[in-house]
């Protein structure tokens, strides 16, 4: 399955076979980035504030309805390009349902417990190449788009559980 999300690095779209980094304005961009870290999960309306609007900045005085306005964008955006992707808010949040394979973190978890198991498995060539195909799905620094702290911590996490331990992986 080919990824068409991505947040290890700039938030970017699989557009026309290329992954896209302009795809949006950066508030849907950014709104998009928070809601690919839980897919298929509601987070709360004042939750994706956090994750979106960094403490500098004035957060919307309709979150829901701004929400609401970007959700209506990312919605176009999707059916436009034929994404089997869908967004929506309400009293309880906000969804982004979508096939979690898409989303390039979630690749690169499965991919590393492929290299894992198939390291249990004594078959350490194959292993390392899993395990190589998972490291080079990073770009960048992850949710590059977003200076909040929700994402800092997440960004933190994601670090520490996931690409150090891959990057021991592949070096041992």
């Amino acid at each position: 399955m080919e990824i068409a999300f991505g947040i290890l690095g700039q938030t970017v779209m699989l557009l026309h076979g290329n992954m896209n980094v302009n795809w949006a304005s950066p508030r849907a961009r950014q709104v998009l980035a928070a809601l690919l870290t839980a897919p298929n999960r509601r987070i709360p309306v004042d939750a994706v504030v956090d994750w979106v609007w960094a403490e500098h900045e004035e957060p919307p005085k309709d979150a829901r309805s701004t929400l609401h306005q970007y959700a209506a964008r990312l919605r176009q955006v999707f059916r436009d390009n034929g994404m089997p992707v869908r967004v929506s808010v309400g009293k309880g949040g906000c969804l982004l349902e979508v096939d979690p394979p898409l989303i390039d973190h979630v690749m690169f978890q499965a991919t590393m417990a492929r290299a894992r198991r198939l390291r249990d498995e004594g078959r350490h060539d194959r292993a390392h190449v899993e395990a190589l195909a998972a490291v080079r799905l990073w770009r960048d620094e992850p949710l590059a788009d977003l200076r909040t702290e929700r994402a800092e911590a997440w960004r933190t996490r994601w670090v520490r559980s996931e690409w150090v331990p891959a990057n021991a992986f592949v070096v041992a």
